[in-house]
């Protein structure tokens, strides 16, 4: 197992299989408000484009949905918990990615978000169950992953609070077998309606 960790990371890190990034703020949208959002984690190994949607649903709740290229999903809902000048936020996340072919990664990541007006930061965990075969740079390998993969920590600037809304983030993915923390930064653009 241990000799599959490696592997696994980097199939994480290159495929866009998994959302390893946070891009999203604590302050839930409004009920009835719709967002829509691309969003990228820019690296220089690699760019891992996301589009998604989110919907106020009652007054602190608001739920979204995004696809994570080149094929995953991911659902999550974010309730407020405090509101104040600095809100507290829990999400909880979901996401779903396979191959088209036999391989197949379920993540959930709990999270707790912290912010204002402008800056927001925070920590989640990130949890995995994969089963299959895949092509992995040109070998097939065999992975699976069970249990906790890391943690994430992140700081992000909100810039924009009405119709247009850019979020910079910067993510540090703590890597539960080793320890080694990966570099992620991220940028979100969206429109609120």
């Amino acid at each position: 197992m241990k000799t599959l960790l490696p592997l696994f990371s980097a199939l994480v890190l290159l495929s866009g299989c998994m959302s390893m990034v946070n891009l999203n703020d604590p302050v839930p949208l409004e009920p009835g408000q719709v967002q829509l959002a691309i969003s990228s984690t820019i690296h220089p190994e690699f760019i891992a484009p996301e589009a998604g949607v989110r919907v106020g649903i009652i007054s602190d709740l608001d739920m979204g949905l995004k696809y994570m290229f080149p094929s995953g999903f991911a659902t999550d809902a974010k309730y407020r918990l405090i509101d104040s000048k600095v809100d507290l936020t829990a999400d909880v996340m979901y996401s779903y990615f396979t191959d088209g072919k036999n391989y197949r990664m379920h993540g959930f990541y709990p999270s707790l978000l912290a912010g204002g007006d402008l800056i927001y930061g925070g920590v989640r965990g990130m949890f995995f169950v994969s089963r299959g075969t895949i092509d992995l740079f040109g070998s097939e390998e065999s992975l699976e992953a069970d249990g906790y993969f890391g943690t994430g920590l992140f700081l992000g600037a909100r810039v924009g609070k009405n119709t247009f809304r850019l979020l910079p983030e910067i993510n540090l993915l703590i890597r539960g077998h080793d320890g080694e923390v990966v570099m992620l930064p991220a940028l979100s653009f969206s429109v609120v309606f």
